[in-house]
């Protein structure tokens, strides 16, 4: 387990403890305005005898008719809030345990961190950090590997100092950089036989995994669009799950670029 993973685990299990803590906070205030005593049945020949029981004992009780619906239902009601209740703490007691016990695993890749120096400088990691991890894969991907497809057109300066083809994607690697998303522009991918070049290939760190995507700027030419199609489909035959594996965005001249719609898609994307 990474620290990124650990961390999302510990986000969750905090979310979780809210939640329960606070539906906890919100029955008590029901419950507190609950009808005294409780709601009995009994069985007799088959059919089913509501009773109200408002103190110990056996004189503390008396039966319900249908035409007291109300009480019946305040009473059921109030039950089944208890239940609810109970079981809810038993969750928070379960979650505050968990949350204790996760703050307490050290992440695989922080492992090699605690070691004695005389250690660290004379081994080789099984589990790189997170950012060793991303040094590795800028290493690994350097832009000299981008696609070398009419240069010419690389027109458009990033604010990550890259050169790019259109002003949609300049505007686009210009969000994943304010996003703080760590990409690479035009890096290959092999789908089967065939190689393609994404435009953004972008860094899922939590899952140690790559985030294909593609914009797609002339969807009014229909030679584009059909070029565009094909991609997608490219992608789907590989196995990539849209929404998951890539993500797309498009625009013709009645549709312009949604800079809003972009950031909202990745923020979904990468909060999961």
């Amino acid at each position: 387990m990474t620290e990124s993973q650990k961390k999302k685990i510990v986000e969750y299990l905090n979310q979780e403890a809210a939640y329960t803590q606070a539906e906890l906070h919100s029955l008590e205030a029901a419950l507190a305005y609950a009808p005294t005593g409780t709601l009995m049945a009994t069985h007799c020949n088959g059919k089913e005898r509501l009773y109200y029981r408002y103190r110990k004992g056996n004189q503390g009780r008396r039966y319900l008719s249908s035409k007291e619906s109300d009480l019946i239902y305040r009473l059921a009601q109030k039950k089944y809030h208890e239940f609810l209740h109970h079981y809810l703490a038993q969750n928070l007691k379960a979650l505050e345990q968990c949350q204790i016990a996760f703050r307490q695993i050290v992440g695989s890749n922080e492992i090699a961190v605690r070691c004695p120096a005389y250690i660290q400088s004379r081994v080789t990691p099984k589990h790189l950090s997170d950012e060793e991890w991303i040094q590795q894969w800028l290493s690994e991907n350097s832009t000299e590997q981008t696609m070398d497809y009419h240069t010419e057109h690389l027109i458009y300066t990033t604010d990550n100092g890259e050169l790019v083809r259109s002003k949609s994607e300049m505007l686009i690697a210009n969000l994943l950089h304010s996003m703080g998303l760590i990409y690479q522009y035009e890096k290959p991918l092999a789908l089967g036989p065939k190689t393609i070049y994404p435009d953004f290939t972008i860094l899922d760190i939590g899952n140690r995994s790559e985030l294909y995507y593609e914009h797609f700027g002339m969807m009014n030419q229909d030679d584009y669009r059909a070029k565009a199609l094909n991609k997608i489909r490219l992608y789907q035959q590989a196995g990539y799950q849209m929404g998951t594996d890539f993500l797309f965005s498009f625009e013709e001249e009645s549709v312009p670029l949604d800079c809003g719609l972009i950031r909202k898609t990745l923020t979904q994307r990468f909060s999961n």
